[in-house]
């Protein structure tokens, strides 16, 4: 992920207004775009500086789920591993 922030071209990303080449979240929001777990016009309206609303981050993480699908046994990061 940190070398698509920096690269985004090589890793087919773009730019979202104002999240762009280098600065965070770019290559986590075209990681979520492109799992169509956010739309284009929801990731271009992202305000890095503020808090997102309760909604959105249930939704996002909603969709997020119905991805990745690891069950919650203290397993943060679904890799089927607690360490």
């Amino acid at each position: 992920m940190k070398y698509c922030m920096f690269n985004l071209d090589s890793c087919g990303f773009q730019e979202f207004a104002n999240i762009k080449q280098a600065v965070r979240p770019v290559a986590e929001l075209n990681v979520l775009f492109s799992q169509n777990i956010i739309d284009l016009p929801i990731a271009r309206n992202i305000n890095i500086n503020q808090l997102a609303d309760g909604k959105t981050v249930l939704d996002v993480l909603y969709k997020l789920y119905s991805v990745v699908k690891c069950d919650w046994n203290n397993d943060y990061d679904c890799d089927e591993s607690d360490n």
